[in-house]
């Protein structure tokens, strides 16, 4: 049951990935989309009527679990209009709020874990309320993007300086052991902590 335009789809996100990922690392997001992607075809088929049912049992303030539970057909149900289709092609998702969303490692650690109970089938409600996916509104997604683009150019920067000094008192390290080696610099008197003359 092998679906073309599924695997291509998947393997599609690589192409949004290139400049913010290794390709090593494209499997820490390819996962999460695949885990999603394939919640949203088992509940595809039902999600109209799924949709309509939570409606109809919030406005009535009834606990409408156990009659979504029914219309979808599965021992899950999703009650979000969103699936991996809308998101992919809704321009109300930032690229560069979702790479850092997908880059989060409890986001990542999240679907490590769902990964195994995906694939046995036994996906709980409780764990799909607890999907840590926060898409706020976009103008937001891009102030966050912003300031973290600004985080992160900052820490680069201080990681450059770093690394800069660390490599400039290798160089004077080297120099030092050099000038001791070679007898210009008297190092004798400080084995003992006094100066030499």
């Amino acid at each position: 049951m092998a679906d073309p335009n599924l695997s291509s789809f998947i393997w599609s996100v690589a192409d949004l990935l290139r400049g913010d990922y290794k390709q090593s690392e494209y499997g820490k997001v390819i996962l999460p989309f695949t885990v999603l992607r394939r919640l949203d075809c088992v509940l595809e088929k039902t999600k109209p009527a799924v949709l309509a049912e939570f409606e109809k049992r919030s406005a009535a303030k009834v606990n409408p679990e156990p009659f979504l539970l029914k219309k979808a057909g599965h021992l899950f149900f999703n009650t979000s209009p969103l699936d991996m289709k809308k998101l992919m092609g809704d321009q109300d998702i930032d690229p560069g709020y979702s790479a850092y969303l997908f880059r989060n490692q409890g986001v990542q650690g999240h679907f490590a874990g769902t990964m195994n109970l995906v694939t046995r089938a036994s996906l709980s409600q409780g764990e799909l309320r607890n999907l840590p996916i926060c898409v706020p509104p976009i103008e937001e997604q891009r102030e966050i993007a912003v300031a973290l683009d600004k985080g992160v150019e900052s820490l680069r920067n201080l990681v450059a300086e770093a690394e800069r000094s660390i490599d400039l008192l290798k160089e004077r390290r080297s120099a030092l052991i050099s000038a001791a080696v070679t007898g210009q610099i008297d190092v004798r008197g400080f084995a003992d902590g006094s100066e030499a003359a």
